[in-house]
Parts: C-alpha cells; sequence; structure tokens
C-alpha cells in the first residue's frame, strides 16, 4: 500500500515510529501489554506526526506541482501552520497532564524541550508568511524537537525507577 503523497503517510509513519515500536519492544521484554508505554509515547507519536508534516514546508509547491497530496498540500500553508502550532503545544500540554496524573513526575522533564517547540512553530510561520525561509533550520530544529523531548522523556522515567 502506497502512501507516501496521499496525506496519511505521515500519519501512519509516525504510529509505527512512536507507538507500536515501543509497545512492542516493552511487550517483548516485559511479556505483556503495557499501557502505561501508549500513554508515554501518545505526545511523543503527536510531535513525530508534526515532525513530518513540518518536513513538508520546504516542498509543498513542488508537492503541489506534481500531484502529491501530502498533508500539507490537502490543508494548504496557513492551515497546515496552524495544525502543526496546535498539536505540537498540545504534545507539551499532554506531556504535563500525563505527569501530574500517571507518568512518573520527572517525565516533566520534557518540558525542556519547550523552546525548541517554539522555536520549529516560529520558523514554520516565517516560512508560511514568506519571510526568512530557513528550511534547513525549520527541519533541523523538527528533528531536534523530536529526538530532544524523546530523550527527556526516556530520561525524567528512567530517574523514577
Amino acid at each position: 500500500m502506497r502512501l507516501s503523497g496521499t496525506g496519511f503517510g505521515e500519519l501512519v509513519v509516525a504510529l509505527m515510529v512512536s507507538l507500536l515500536v515501543p509497545s512492542l519492544g516493552y511487550q517483548l521484554q516485559a511479556g505483556n501489554f503495557g499501557y502505561f508505554v501508549v500513554l508515554a509515547t501518545a505526545p511523543l507519536f503527536a510531535i513525530n506526526w508534526m515532525m513530518l508534516v513540518f518536513f513538508e514546508f520546504p516542498d509543498v509547491e513542488t508537492d503541489r506541482a506534481v500531484g502529491k497530496r501530502t498533508l500539507l498540500v490537502r490543508l494548504g500553508c496557513r492551515r497546515g501552520q496552524v495544525l502543526v502550532t496546535t498539536i505540537t503545544l498540545g504534545a507539551f500540554g499532554l506531556i504535563a497532564l500525563l505527569s501530574i496524573t500517571v507518568l512518573p513526575k520527572p517525565a516533566a522533564l520534557a518540558l525542556f524541550a519547550v523552546p525548541i517547540a517554539l522555536i520549529t512553530i516560529v520558523l514554520a510561520s516565517q516560512a508560511v508568511e514568506g519571510r526568512k525561509k530557513h528550511y534547513s533550520w525549520l527541519t533541523f530544529s523538527a528533528v531536534a524537537l523530536y529526538a530532544i523531548t524523546a530523550l527527556l522523556e526516556t530520561v525524567g522515567i528512567f530517574l523514577s525507577v
């Protein structure tokens, strides 16, 4: 099944990388399914999904011209920018909520990645507005956002053990 360029590929890749792989790894090691892993990785899934959408900003015009129907092409840059902003900030709200309720308190360490999220959102906003199209910084900050958030959350969870 070819999902690239359909608007669903980003979602499927994020599901596999951020939810299914960690859940399978946990199940193989623990011998049972842990809802804890799903809850811990849910914000990472959202950030990973948005990372993939951030990657589409530099190519949106080319994708549109060749008929690719990526999520950003389908939504348009303005609405896409609202989506990435809302979901990215919502993921950090979810980290805060889960750290208070379900996850160990040190998992809130991941909130230290919020400044990177804000930088990424500003770079995407500038790209949409036609100002300062620093696409290499946009894609770099999107990768850094996902990697650093995942690392900080993992370290926080391990510190609580």
